[in-house]
């Protein structure tokens, strides 16, 4: 039920905080971030460093919801990243802060599990997922705020 409550909460959020008409622009983000999250987390997964409760089998231990939600967090992160240069690194900083609070949420009801691994690490992770998920979408074009 977790897991469908942060799909249900990051799907409400998408449909509320991004505009209808940046949705054909953005759609790609969502999919880069579903991409790149299976086989980091699931390389992760399988070296024992986390877990997660209800864990799919079919997609190596990582909850279904929990990778659907990443459609709508790769659009809310790359529809609110600033265009100037001096707010993009403290927007970095603050979203990789953001989702580990998020994880942590999960962490205390149960729903994610820290084997091998630590909050810190976890920061470091989502900074670097995060970046990289900018770097693809700008290098593929969806970056452009042109309509």
């Amino acid at each position: 039920m977790g897991w469908i409550i942060f799909f249900g909460v990051s799907g409400l959020a998408f449909l509320v905080l991004v505009p209808f008409r940046q949705w054909k622009r953005l759609w790609s983000a969502g999919i880069v971030a579903m991409i790149l999250l299976y086989p980091i987390d699931s390389a992760f997964i399988g070296l024992g460093a986390f877990s997660y409760k209800y864990g799919n089998s079919i997609l190596s231990g990582l909850p279904m919801f929990y990778w659907l939600s990443s459609f709508f967090g790769g659009i809310l992160l790359v529809y609110y990243y600033p265009e100037k240069k001096k707010w993009q690194l403290p927007y970095l900083i603050l979203t990789a802060g953001i989702f580990l609070f998020m994880e942590l949420i999960m962490y205390w009801v149960g729903y994610f599990h820290y084997n091998k691994w630590s909050p810190v690490r976890s920061y470091f992770l989502d900074f670097i997922g995060f970046s990289s998920i900018l770097w693809i979408v700008q290098h593929i074009g969806a970056m452009d705020r042109k309509e």
